[in-house]
């Protein structure tokens, strides 16, 4: 997994992880209770860009969150991660 891979890398929650609980996407801090990642708590959400690697094989993803609540994030996420933010939002 690249470095930075499923955090967040900007706004609100930067640093903090992106997690998989089994039934939930969720971000999760030290200095906050998890949020979750879903239809009720994100308005929108923008493909920004991928990030490539060694001979330009897809590395991750980056996505812009706008929430519910007025927070704003950047999400830093590998495939994986990518597919299950959009098969939860739609």
């Amino acid at each position: 997994m690249a470095k930075g891979t499923n955090r967040v890398v900007a706004g609100d929650y930067r640093g903090a992880e992106v997690i998989w609980n089994g039934a939930e996407l969720l971000i999760s801090g030290l200095m906050f209770t998890a949020c979750k990642i879903d239809k009720t708590t994100v308005a929108h959400h923008t493909l920004v860009g991928q990030t490539s690697g060694l001979f330009g094989t897809n590395v991750g993803y980056n996505v812009s969150v706008d929430f519910t609540n007025g927070k704003r994030s950047m999400l830093s996420l590998d495939q994986q991660y990518y597919d299950l933010l959009i098969r939860i939002l739609f």
